[in-house]
């Protein structure tokens, strides 16, 4: 992640991408569930994900929508997790730090 990130920003993109164990994308249209999941400690926070385009590129966003999403500074990760009619798979784990705010 190329931005910095900081305690209650609106509008944060994340894009987390779903791909076999031989790096092959997997086709994401139809997906009956996505999700993303965001820790930091022993905070846990799942979020409903969206496919980025047609879910053809094996993309998950999810968009900060409120103050709380990201509410404490420092270390956290995040995983996409998608349940297609074949199986379920999880991205690989997104390490990001969340700054404070003056």
């Amino acid at each position: 992640m190329a931005c910095e990130v900081h305690v209650g920003d609106l509008g944060t993109v994340f894009r987390l991408f779903i791909v076999d164990c031989n790096n092959a994308p997997i086709n994401l249209t139809g997906a009956s569930a996505l999700s993303v999941v965001f820790k930091t400690g022993v905070t846990k926070k799942t979020f409903p994900g969206t496919v980025f385009t047609d879910g053809t590129n094996y993309a998950v966003d999810y968009v900060t929508a409120n103050a709380t999403d990201l509410d404490i500074a420092g270390q956290w990760f995040a995983q996409a997790i998608v349940t297609l009619s074949a199986g379920t798979w999880s991205s690989e784990i997104m390490t990001f730090n969340v700054v404070g705010n003056l």
